[in-house]
C-alpha cells in the first residue's frame, strides 16, 4: 500500500467494533484512534470527558490523548480528527471506530489526502437485542428499529458516496479472526502482520469503546472496574477466552416467542429481513437457532 488510509468502522453497538479496531492496532502500520466521535459533545453520542481506557486502567495519564490534544481535536473539528491523530502517532493508517453511521456525515471529507474505506461490521439482530435488553432494558421492537436504522443508514451512505467498503460479520470474526483480517488486509492493500493475532502485546492509545474488548490486555484485566456486576461478568468471559475460535452463543435460547415475533412484525420486520439478506444472514435459520437450548447452540451455524 502507498499513501495514507482511514478505516472507518461502522456498525451497531455490541457488534465487535472495538475488538476489531484493537486487533487492527496490532499491525505495524495501523493505529486505532478509538471512538473519535467521543471528542465532540455536539455529536449525539459524544461525551464530555473522553478517555483512553488502557491508560486509565494503569492509573496513568495517556501520552497521546492528553486534555490539550483532545481540545485541539475538538477545535479542529470532526473532518480533521483522523489526520491530527495520524500526525500524533506517526502511522499511515488510522482506524476510527466511532461506529454510528451518523458520524460518517460529520467526519467525511471527499478532498482528504487519505483514502477512506468504510468497514461495516454486523452482528445478527437477535443477538443485538439480547445485548441491548441486558444493557438498557430495550424492548424487542426498539432493538429491531435501531438495528435496521443503523445498517440501512450505513449502506445508503456508502451507496450515495460510492465509498469503498468491506463487510464483516462479527460471528465470522469471532470464529476466525485470522481469516477475516487476512481478507480485509488484501482488500485495502496492506501486508499481513501476525501481530494482529496478539494485539494485546502492542501499545494502544484509543478513546472509549467496549471494556470487554480490552480484557485481553493483562494490565486492563487486572485493574478495570465496572459499574455493574453483570458488566464485570461479561468482561470476565472475554478475559477467559483465547482470541478467536469461539461461537457467539449468548443470545441463543435467550429470546421468548413473543420477542421473536415482535422483531419480525410489520414494515420494520420486512426491512430487517432484507438487511439480513444483504449482510449474509438467513432470518429463518437465525429464528431456529434462537429457539435452540443454549447447550445445543453449536448444532445450528449462522
Amino acid at each position: 500500500m502507498t499513501g495514507l488510509l482511514d478505516l472507518l468502522i461502522v456498525g451497531s453497538p455490541y457488534s465487535g467494533s472495538t475488538l476489531l479496531a484493537n486487533a487492527l492496532n496490532g499491525h505495524r502500520l495501523i493505529a486505532n484512534a478509538g471512538e473519535l466521535s467521543a471528542c465532540f459533545p455536539q455529536f449525539e453520542l459524544g461525551v464530555q470527558n473522553p478517555f483512553c481506557p488502557l491508560c486509565a486502567a494503569k492509573g496513568q495519564p495517556c501520552p497521546v490523548w492528553t486534555p490539550g490534544f483532545i481540545e485541539k481535536v475538538r477545535l479542529a473539528g470532526p473532518k480533521r480528527a483522523r489526520s491530527l491523530f495520524r500526525r500524533a502517532v506517526g502511522r499511515p493508517v488510522v482506524v476510527d471506530s466511532s461506529k454510528f453511521p451518523e458520524w460518517l456525515d460529520m467526519s467525511w471529507e471527499a478532498s482528504a489526502l487519505a483514502k477512506t474505506v468504510v468497514v461495516v461490521i454486523s452482528r445478527n439482530p437477535f443477538a443485538y437485542h439480547v445485548s441491548n435488553r441486558r444493557r438498557v432494558a430495550a424492548a424487542p421492537s426498539t432493538s429491531a428499529v435501531e438495528w435496521t436504522h443503523c445498517y440501512a443508514r450505513a449502506l445508503e451512505w456508502i451507496k450515495v458516496h460510492r465509498a469503498a467498503h468491506y463487510l464483516i460479520r462479527y460471528e465470522d470474526f469471532a470464529a476466525s479472526p485470522e481469516h477475516i483480517l487476512t481478507g480485509l488486509m488484501e482488500y485495502v492493500g496492506l501486508p499481513w502482520d501476525p501481530a494482529m493475532l496478539r494485539f494485546w502485546t502492542e501499545p494502544l492509545h484509543a478513546l472509549n469503546g467496549n471494556a470487554g474488548s480490552y480484557m485481553w490486555y493483562p494490565e486492563f484485566a487486572r485493574s478495570a472496574e465496572f459499574e455493574r456486576p453483570e458488566d464485570a461478568s461479561v468482561a470476565q468471559g472475554y478475559a477467559e477466552r483465547v482470541f478467536g475460535g469461539w461461537s457467539d452463543e449468548k443470545w441463543i435460547g435467550a429470546l421468548d416467542p413473543h420477542e421473536l415475533e415482535m422483531m419480525q412484525a410489520g414494515e420494520i420486520g420486512d426491512r430487517l429481513r432484507q438487511l439480513c439478506a444483504v449482510l449474509g444472514y438467513d432470518v429463518g435459520t437465525l429464528v431456529e437457532q434462537a429457539k435452540c437450548p443454549a447447550s445445543s447452540a453449536k448444532r445450528v451455524l449462522v
